[in-house]
């Protein structure tokens, strides 16, 4: 009777064993077949990133619009440096060249103009507003960007050890989001 018990047991327990590798080969072939589906929020990824983006533009615009402010100067001497050759002024027909000392004085006079042009636009620079353009500008690339290069890829994933991968598993990615852009892709 202990025999035939012992017997019953391994005999169960070989059942078992096959069953569930069974299980696990239909499982397997059932996922090597239709692979998985990874589903991506773009709108919250796009949000995180938008939020660090803006987080970090309120750091640095400060000192950007600074640094602007200081080299103004020198820019607009370098750009406008040697434009003004010479100056004429023309009436019927007669060509009257400026002195040099009066081009000088023009050449400088038009830097001075410019470089209160520019302090002018730097200073009136709502910093708010560029910010939040530049916030939702790279939100809306960074949706493109996820939709267009995420959506539908299938990567396959090659389960083995040491060289030996007996099956691949496709992984097939889906975008999901609200705000799907328009775009070609």
């Amino acid at each position: 009777m202990l025999r035939v018990n012992r017997i019953s047991f391994l005999f169960g327990l070989l059942a078992g064993f096959c069953l569930a590798g069974m299980v696990v080969a239909a499982g397997l072939y059932f996922i090597a077949d239709h692979g998985v589906m990874v589903v991506v929020d773009a709108d919250e990824i796009a949000r995180r990133l938008r939020d660090e983006v803006e987080a970090a533009v309120s750091h640095k615009l400060p000192e950007l619009i600074a640094e602007a402010k200081r080299t103004v100067p020198q820019r607009v001497a370098q750009e406008m440096a040697g434009r003004l050759n010479a100056a004429s002024i023309e009436i019927s027909g007669v060509k009257i060249f400026l002195p040099a000392g009066s081009l000088a004085r023009l050449e400088a006079k038009l830097q001075e103009t410019v470089q209160t042009i520019l302090f002018q636009i730097l200073d009136e620079m709502n910093q708010e507003e560029t910010i939040h353009e530049f916030t939702r500008e790279t939100h809306q690339r960074v949706l493109e960007a996820i939709y267009k290069e995420l959506d539908g890829r299938t990567i396959l994933i090659e389960p083995g050890y040491r060289g030996f991968h007996p099956f691949s598993i496709p992984l097939v990615i889906t975008v999901k989001g609200g705000n799907i852009p328009s775009g070609p892709w």
